[in-house]
C-alpha cells in the first residue's frame, strides 16, 4: 500500500512572546556546555540506599562513558541538597568543584577521543521533597493506610539529578542501565526494566532490589517507588510477538480490585499494538506501581494513582491509556530538545482518540477530543527555534498538539495513508532521541506533500489559522468570498464547509477567492470545526 506521509517542513518564523528561558541557576544543567558535549554516556551502574527514618539518600554511581573530544574535564549534575563526598577514576581520587547543581571533574591527563572510560560517585544526603505536587517534582515520604512507608519520586521536572548524580540532559541517553535499591525488609523497591534479583543478606538489615534496563534510557525516567507491594504477575499474549511480562505492584488495601481493574491493559495494549506496533519495552515489560502522584510517566512503568476508575463514557482507565501511548511516543521515542516537546505530547494524547475509535467509533473519538479542545489556552507557541527554551503552554502541547494531528489527518485525507503513518512514526524512531529536523528528514523521504508552512504557524504561532469570509445569502445560493489569514508566508490548507449534509472541500490561500455555493432554504453556511483546529471570522460586505 502506497503510504502518503506528511512533510513536516523547516520551523521558522518564531514568535518570542510566551517564551520564557529556564533560571539562572539551572543553565548549567539545562545547557550542553563543552563539559558536557565532550562524551557520551553509554551504561549506568546506581546503587542507593533509601533510608525512610531521615529521609534520606546513600548512594554510588558508576558511569561509563565514551570521549568525543579529549577529555581533561567533564560536568555531571546532582542536586545541591546532595553532597558528593568522592570521585574515583582508575582508582584515583579525582578533583571537583561545585556550581550550583552542576559539579566539574577534572582528570589527572587527558582521555583520548574515542575512549571507554567510567568514573565512581559516592553521594548522600536528603533529596528535594514535594508533597502532592509532582509538577514540581522530588521525593514524596509518606505512609499508605497500612501504616507502612509509601516512598516515590517525581524527576519530570527536577531531572534525574534531584537525587542521583548523571549527566542529567534530554540529549543524552544511557544505552542501558542497572538500578540497586536497598530498602528496610519489611518493604519493596520498584524501578525500570526487569527485577533480576533481590539481595536479603545485607548486614544492615536492608534487603536491595537489582532492576536491569536493556533498552536506551533518559535519566527523567529513571523511577522508584517504594512501599509493602502486593506483586500480581500476568501475560499478555501477542499474536504476532509472543508473550510480554506485566507485572503490577499494588498496595495490600488495592489487590482485589487491582486484580479486576488491571485486566483492560491486555485490551489497551493489543489495541495499540494493531494501530502502533511493537510495545516498544518487549525486553523490558510492563510495570503498574501505586504511586502517591499522578501525571508521571517513564520508561517501561506506570506510576498509577487514579483510584481504580475508568472514564464513565469509554469504561476505559486514563492512567493505563495515556500511560500506555506514553511508552511509544514520551519513553521510547523522546524529544531531543525543548523545541521537539511537542511531538511526543501531542502523537501521546491523540493515540488515545485513535484507541476509542478503533474500539468504539470515529464519532466517539470526535466527542472524546472536543473535551480537549475546550482546555487549549493558546497562551504560548508550542515550540521555539532555541532548543534551550522552555515554552510555558500548561497542557497545549497536549490538547492542541493532538488538535494539530487531527487537523492533519484531514489534510492527508486518506485514512489508510494515516494509520500508516502513525504505526511507522513509533516504530521508525524506536529508542530513539527525536527533533523537529530528524522527523523532517524522515517524512521528506516518504512523500511530496508539502506542510512547512502549516507547521510554521502552527507551531510558531499563538492562534490556529483564520478562515476569514464574506458572504452574499441568497434562497438558492450562497456567494462566498474567502481566505487565510495567517503572518506565514505561503500558508495554504483544505478546508471543508457544509450546507447541511451536503459537503465541499474549499483550497483557500492567503489570497481572496470567491465561490458561489448551492443551497436549499434555510440551510445555514457552517465551517467544519471537527475536523480542523482553526477560527471562522465571517467579515461584513464592504461598502
Amino acid at each position: 500500500m502506497k503510504k502518503i506521509i506528511i512533510i513536516l517542513g523547516c520551523m521558522f518564523l518564531a514568535i518570542s512572546k510566551g517564551w520564557s528561558q529556564v533560571s539562572p541557576e539551572e543553565n548549567l544543567r539545562a545547557n550542553l556546555n563543552q563539559f558536557r558535549s565532550n562524551y557520551d554516556v553509554t551504561y549506568y551502574e546506581l546503587e542507593v540506599k533509601v533510608i525512610p527514618q531521615t529521609q534520606s539518600l546513600e548512594g554510588t554511581v558508576t558511569m561509563h562513558f565514551q570521549t568525543l573530544e579529549n577529555l581533561l574535564r567533564l560536568q555531571v549534575d546532582l542536586d545541591q541538597n546532595l553532597e558528593v563526598s568522592t570521585i574515583t577514576y582508575q582508582k584515583h581520587k579525582l578533583a571537583f568543584k561545585r556550581q550550583d547543581r552542576a559539579i566539574f571533574v577534572d582528570f589527572l591527563e587527558p582521555i583520548p577521543k574515542g575512549e571507554l572510560a567510567s568514573i565512581r560517585i559516592e553521594y548522600k544526603g536528603r533529596p528535594p521533597m514535594t508533597q502532592n505536587a509532582p509538577q514540581q517534582g522530588g521525593f514524596d515520604w509518606r505512609q499508605n493506610l497500612s501504616g507502612k512507608d509509601w516512598i516515590a519520586v517525581s524527576p519530570q521536572q527536577t531531572g534525574g539529578s534531584g537525587w542521583w548524580p548523571c549527566k542529567d540532559h534530554i540529549s543524552d541517553q544511557a544505552d542501558s542501565m542497572r538500578i540497586k535499591i536497598a530498602v528496610p525488609k519489611e518493604l519493596i523497591a520498584v524501578s525500570n526494566g526487569r527485577l533480576t534479583s533481590v539481595l536479603k543478606n545485607r548486614s544492615d538489615g536492608f534487603w536491595s532490589y537489582q532492576w536491569k534496563v536493556s533498552e536506551p534510557i533518559q535519566t527523567t525516567n529513571v523511577m522508584l517507588s517504594i512501599s509493602n507491594y502486593v506483586l500480581i504477575k500476568d501475560t499478555y499474549e501477542s499474536d504476532e510477538y509472543g508473550n510480554l511480562e506485566l507485572s503490577y505492584y499494588v498496595l495490600p488495601t488495592n489487590e482485589a480490585k487491582a486484580r479486576t481493574h488491571f485486566k483492560q491493559v491486555k485490551t489497551i495494549l493489543r489495541t495499540y499494538e494493531r494501530i502502533l506496533g511493537k510495545y516498544p519495552f518487549w525486553r523490558d515489560g510492563y510495570t503498574v506501581v501505586d504511586t502517591p502522584f499522578q501525571g508521571v510517566y517513564a520508561h517501561g512503568l506506570i506510576p498509577y494513582a487514579n483510584f481504580y476508575r475508568n472514564i464513565p463514557e469509554q469504561n476505559v482507565d486514563y492512567t493505563l491509556l495515556h500511560g500506555t501511548a506514553s511508552q511509544y511516543f514520551g519513553n521510547s521515542i523522546s524529544n531531543e530538545n525543548e523545541a521537539a516537546l511537542w511531538i511526543p505530547e501531542a502523537f501521546s494524547t491523540y493515540a488515545e482518540a485513535l484507541f476509542i475509535e478503533r474500539r468504539k467509533s470515529y464519532v466517539d473519538a470526535l466527542e472524546y477530543l472536543k473535551k480537549y479542545r475546550k482546555n487549549i489556552k493558546n497562551a504560548a507557541p508550542l515550540a521555539s527555534l532555541s532548543p534551550t527554551v522552555q515554552i510555558r503552554s500548561d497542557q497545549d502541547p497536549a490538547y492542541k498538539g493532538a488538535w494539530i494531528i487531527h487537523t492533519l489527518r484531514k489534510i492527508v485525507n486518506d485514512d489508510s495513508a494515516w494509520y500508516a503513518l502513525m504505526r511507522d512514526i513509533p516504530q521508525h524512531f524506536a529508542h530513539q532521541l527525536i527533533t523537529n529536523e530528524a522527523l523532517v528528514r524522515y517524512l521528506n523521504q516518504q512523500s511530496g506533500i508539502d506542510c512547512t508552512p502549516f507547521f510554521n504557524h502552527y507551531l510558531f504561532q499563538l492562534d490556529p489559522p483564520v478562515f476569514e469570509f464574506m458572504a452574499v445569502d441568497n434562497p438558492r445560493r450562497y456567494k462566498l468570498t474567502y481566505r487565510w489569514r495567517s503572518r506565514v508566508p505561503g500558508f495554504k490548507m483544505p478546508m471543508r464547509v457544509t450546507f447541511g449534509d451536503r459537503y465541499q472541500t474549499l483550497y483557500p490561500t492567503q489570497e481572496w477567492q470567491t465561490i458561489t455555493l448551492p443551497k436549499q432554504d434555510g440551510q445555514k453556511f457552517v465551517l467544519d470545526m471537527d475536523r480542523f483546529y482553526v477560527f471562522g471570522n465571517h467579515l461584513p460586505l464592504p461598502d
